[in-house]
């Protein structure tokens, strides 16, 4: 798993150009996130729901600053730099994938609908057909496993948030993930897992 993982975010997904920014690591000159008194004035204005648990405010910053900074600057705001060197751990096990996946997509409908002004920001991207061509088969087949492994995590997020709205509880959206904490967990060291440069900024 985490072998596939680390091939998609060295692969940038075989998606073009990342018009927002990666939580991995990114460099920003204007930083501004709304004060926890605007977050719970909104989230008063919001249905109860227990599964997004709006009144939990924001948790994670590279969601909204991309949302912003790409409507007030617009898309050209935002760049890639190609060649830079990123060290990370991805998950070595399914239920840190699930966990990884789970935090993105809760947290992007939680910023729709907290800020949904800034909605319109939210870009699909397109497959890279220049870097699907020049991708090895191996690194195919990893792409493949992926896309396998992600609707397996996006069935189980259906249950987690129909058995959440029922029981009427929030569940716990950022637990430790340990085998990205760990340096024994993983296969191969982070030197030899950074080859190729990482296109996380």
């Amino acid at each position: 798993i985490s072998e596939m993982l680390y091939s998609y975010n060295l692969n940038n997904g075989f998606q073009v150009h990342r018009p927002y920014f990666n939580g991995k690591c990114f460099a920003i000159r204007n930083w501004s996130i709304p004060q926890q008194q605007e977050v719970e004035a909104r989230s008063r204005k919001l249905p109860h729901d227990a599964f997004l648990d709006y009144k939990a405010g924001m948790r994670v910053d590279d969601i909204y600053l991309s949302r912003y900074i790409l409507s007030r600057y617009g898309k050209s705001a935002i760049r890639e730099v190609p060649d830079a060197l990123i060290h990370y751990r991805p998950p070595a096990t399914l239920s840190g994938m699930y966990q990884t996946s789970k935090r993105m997509k809760v947290e992007f409908e939680r910023m729709d609908n907290l800020f949904p002004e800034l909605a319109h920001t939210h870009v699909v991207r397109e497959r890279d057909k220049k870097a699907w061509r020049d991708a090895t088969l191996n690194e195919r087949a990893l792409y493949r496993l992926f896309q396998v492994f992600l609707q397996g995590c996006n069935w189980r997020l259906t249950v987690e948030r129909w058995i959440s709205r029922i029981k009427g509880v929030s569940p716990e959206h950022w637990p430790a993930i340990p085998e990205t904490k760990h340096r024994s967990l993983n296969n191969r060291s982070a030197a030899e897992r950074n080859n190729k440069a990482d296109h996380s900024v």
